[in-house]
């Protein structure tokens, strides 16, 4: 960016500053009504402006955009004195000053004094939710931008390039495909460009393509958002996750994320039934997998309250003495151990209607099966005892294995 520079220059910009302050005060009270049925969007070179937080207004049918968002696309470096309340808008060797509640702004060229000037706009900037808005057609054409309003679209469209060359054939092709693609599928730019590519589009074709459709990406991100969240439960992490990996930008991934109306209580407690019917798990296991999914800590033991852990116990149970012979003491305190209560140990152990008996003759036959010195019965009915099997269950085990 060029500096200021020669006595000229500077009285050039002390004229149109005191020149603005007088038009100031005439105009004061001119009209500054908000059309709030009205609706806009905004594209800078074919690409749609993400609006954080205070949106674009209508006022006299004129677009009113925040300073921050559009002129940053349209390459200025943006600065804001608190204390006069004006914005000041820098690129090149333009300046635009934008003083807030004013009806008109200045434009002085550090290079030609007779080309800066002092514009009045037929709506004024002023002060909105905190935010300065700006007549969008008046600073964006001062700023050597052209303006466009596509109405059915109710897009206002600023271009800062030469007009393009004409289209190609390839190009108008792959418009039309990108079109036949956002028509079925929710897609980031990347993502279509991708596509594009993988049907024969060569690279600056694609881009062409998926930069003139006039596509809102932080919406498909929203899109994107909703469709994965009605598969299967996600926490906000996973969403973001998910969609940056299919070629939205963070920016877009949080948005998106952030706009489904989700409640991340209900996702946790949606995935703890998901994981639980897959496996087994303790209340402990469940919440730790809950926050490798994502979810935070009070998230995570939400989605375990909401799950019956005698039911878990139950399977947890049945799992065990799957696997491996047990007494029913012995299966009581292991799943005391994995996390689960006495009432639910208990519980779980009582409905998987174990024959104790059973259970006993396999565990004297693991058990021969283990060593190499032949056990004898009175050494095989006190091991028996010791795994939690009562004395009748130990003799009826040894008896089982022929001791």
């Amino acid at each position: 960016m060029k500096k200021f520079n020669g006595r000229k220059i500077i009285s050039a910009a002390l004229a149109l500053v005191m020149a603005l302050a007088l038009v100031i005060a005439p105009f004061r009270a001119s009209s500054f009504e908000v059309d709030a049925a009205a609706t806009a969007n905004v594209s800078v070179n074919n690409q749609m402006v993400h609006f954080p937080d205070q949106r674009p207004i209508m006022v006299q049918n004129h677009v009113m955009v925040p300073v921050r968002g559009v002129f940053e696309h349209m390459g200025f470096y943006i600065t804001w004195n608190h204390h006069y309340r004006v914005a000041r808008l820098y690129r090149d060797d333009v300046i635009i000053i934008l003083p807030a509640d004013a009806d008109a702004f200045a434009i002085i060229s550090s290079t030609d004094a007779f080309n800066s000037r002092i514009v009045i706009p037929p709506v004024s900037q002023r002060m909105v939710n905190n935010r300065l808005m700006l007549p969008l057609r008046s600073v964006a054409e001062a700023a050597s931008g052209n303006a466009y309003w596509d109405a059915p679209g109710r897009v206002a469209m600023i271009s800062t390039t030469p007009p393009p060359t004409p289209e190609t054939e390839r190009q108008r092709n792959a418009v039309n495909r990108a079109r036949e693609y956002m028509g079925i599928l929710t897609l980031s730019r990347t993502g279509l460009i991708t596509r594009l590519e993988a049907d024969g589009f060569s690279n600056a074709d694609a881009v062409h393509g998926a930069d003139n459709i006039n596509v809102n990406w932080y919406d498909q991100a929203v899109s994107g958002a909703r469709n994965l969240i009605n598969f299967m439960a996600f926490s906000r992490s996973e969403i973001i996750n998910s969609l940056e990996l299919v070629g939205f930008t963070a920016l877009q991934a949080n948005h998106g994320a952030d706009n489904i109306n989700a409640n991340w209580y209900d996702q946790a407690v949606r995935s703890a039934r998901d994981n639980i019917y897959l496996s087994a798990f303790t209340r402990n296991e469940l919440i730790s997998q809950l926050e490798n999914e994502g979810f935070t800590g009070s998230q995570a033991n939400h989605g375990a309250n909401n799950i019956n852990w005698y039911d878990q116990a139950i399977i947890r149970a049945r799992d065990y003495l799957y696997r491996t012979a047990f007494s029913r003491n012995r299966i009581i305190r292991q799943l005391e151990h994995d996390g689960f209560s006495h009432a639910q140990a208990v519980h779980g152990v009582d409905n998987i209607y174990a024959d104790w008996y059973r259970q006993a003759a396999r565990l004297a036959q693991d058990s021969l099966n283990l060593v190499d010195v032949p056990l004898s019965r009175y050494e095989l009915v006190r091991h028996l005892e010791i795994a939690g099997f009562t004395s009748s269950q130990a003799e009826h085990g040894a008896n089982e294995v022929g001791l």
